[in-house]
């Protein structure tokens, strides 16, 4: 019953944020999707250091999960591929923490379209890669 309630109130509330939203300027709106775009990516960056932090301290393992993919998929909810990406970064900014800081400012760029691959692939690299996904 209290799941129910809470779906109610939350369809509320998006329906009055349209709403809202269908009252801004065209411009009003686009200075709120760019500050939207802008949260997101920090967002993404402080999920990355989390994900960071927790493979370091091997959190997932003492919170009962077998890897920090699974950890990423059935505690977080993020799908396979989110993970798989965020891990990636997250191996990467262990070490080259200012990667975070740089994409909190770009908001042409996304996840999905980031050059690890290169990084990755790189012999000289000294950086831990995700174990079984080289």
């Amino acid at each position: 019953m209290e799941k129910q309630e809470e779906n109610r109130t939350e369809r509320e509330n998006l329906e009055a944020y349209f709403e809202r939203l269908e009252k801004l300027s065209t411009e009003e709106l686009d200075r709120e999707a760019q500050r939207c775009v802008l949260s997101e990516q920090r967002s993404v960056a402080c999920v990355i250091a989390h994900l960071a932090e927790i493979s370091r301290r091997e959190a997932h393992l003492r919170l009962g999960f077998t890897s920090l993919f699974d950890y990423g998929v059935r505690r977080l909810g993020l799908s396979e591929g989110s993970v798989y990406l965020r891990m990636q970064v997250a191996n990467v900014a262990r070490r080259f923490p200012a990667i975070l800081s740089h994409r909190t400012g770009s908001a042409s760029r996304s996840l999905e379209l980031w050059p690890l691959t290169s990084l990755r692939r790189t012999p000289s690299a000294s950086f831990p890669i995700v174990p079984g996904r080289a």
